[in-house]
């Protein structure tokens, strides 16, 4: 099983003898391996099963209190990895290029800086509308919909252009948004390009 808490990932696969898997747990007395990978470490123990993961998800909660139990593939982890690592740095890549568009406009860096803490505050609104759309598949009524968002990035691409700036961020948002809008979901949330992009897959 795979149990990711506070930056730290715990796999868990193929071991059969409860009680030293709870010693083991307990202790963190174990033969495992490590890396280090940005801000994640991974242990490797010796473990088991859904089964085994309901009794001792105390235990491991206890450890880490956002633990979870994704499913009993090791290769899990490293796709957990690389979406909450795609999660993180798009955020940083968005500020790359909001800095290249201030830079071609004469724009102080610094006043771009100290900007960014308002948008930092909607990351909470789009968690919050993230959580109740995807894992429900709910996507319709939204307080603003594909078209709607269409509409933003039409002009914020267009902005780019006009500047002469690097585009490709700005663009591929254009396209994915667009491709929602053409396929007749403009009426939906912005979240439905998940159920669109993965059934497109």
């Amino acid at each position: 099983m795979v149990s990711l808490y506070s930056g730290v990932v715990y796999l868990f696969a193929g071991m059969h003898d409860r009680n030293k898997l709870t010693a083991r747990v307990r202790g963190l007395d174990c033969s495992f391996y490590n890396f280090i990978a940005g801000e994640t470490l991974c242990k490797k123990f010796p473990s088991s099963d859904l089964e085994i993961w309901a009794e001792y998800q105390p235990v491991i909660m206890a450890l880490g209190g956002k633990s979870t139990y994704v499913g009993d593939q090791p290769a899990a982890l490293a796709v957990l990895f690389a979406a909450l690592f795609t999660t993180r740095q798009s955020f940083m890549f968005g500020m790359i290029y909001g800095a290249l568009a201030c830079q071609k406009a004469g724009i102080p860096l610094d006043a771009f800086v100290n900007q960014i803490p308002v948008s930092i505050k909607m990351m909470q609104d789009y968690y919050e509308l993230f959580a109740a759309t995807v894992p429900a598949g709910d996507y319709s009524n939204p307080e603003a919909s594909m078209t709607t968002y269409a509409a933003a990035i039409d002009d914020t691409l267009g902005t780019f252009k006009s500047l002469g700036a690097r585009s490709e961020l700005p663009q591929l948002m254009h396209d994915l948004v667009h491709q929602g809008v053409d396929s007749g979901h403009g009426d939906k949330q912005l979240t439905g390009l998940v159920k669109l992009m993965g059934s497109a897959s």
